[in-house]
């Protein structure tokens, strides 16, 4: 909304009646509600939901828990398979894991899983993430 409102503003400076108009609205607005701070009134910033970074560190772990789904357990249920990627990587981050393994996949996709910093999901989330495991490209 920044960018919007820089625009908005750059517009009115040239006396465009419309962006002098809506930014009239737009203060409008903001002054029915006197009690609201100033970011709020003006749309500043996004409010709630998961940000950019944290969406991103998600996706990375989801590939790597489906793309464990795919190296370990493809012949499982799927709820054995949630349950059985779940215990290993919980086993796996209560371990002290100094050294990486680049040779062992399993391990090198656990540290993925890890180094995102992302909680582990719940049993029904991890189900429903790995549902579609065989459609997905990691």
């Amino acid at each position: 909304m920044t960018a919007n409102l820089d625009e908005l503003l750059a517009r009115a400076r040239q006396h465009d009646p419309e962006v002098a108009f809506a930014l009239a609205e737009l203060i409008e607005g903001a002054i029915a509600v006197p009690d609201r701070r100033i970011s709020a009134a003006f749309r500043l910033k996004r409010r709630g939901g998961v940000s950019e970074h944290r969406a991103t560190l998600i996706s990375e772990r989801d590939q790597a828990l489906r793309a464990l789904a795919r190296l370990l357990y493809d012949d499982l249920p799927p709820a054995e398979r949630a349950r059985s990627i779940l215990c290993k990587a919980r086993r796996y981050f209560a371990a002290t894991h100094s050294a990486d393994d680049g040779n062992c996949p399993e391990r090198a996709l656990l540290q993925r899983i890890a180094r995102t910093g992302i909680p582990l999901p719940g049993m029904r989330h991890l189900r429903r993430i790995l549902s579609d495991f065989s459609d997905s490209q990691v």
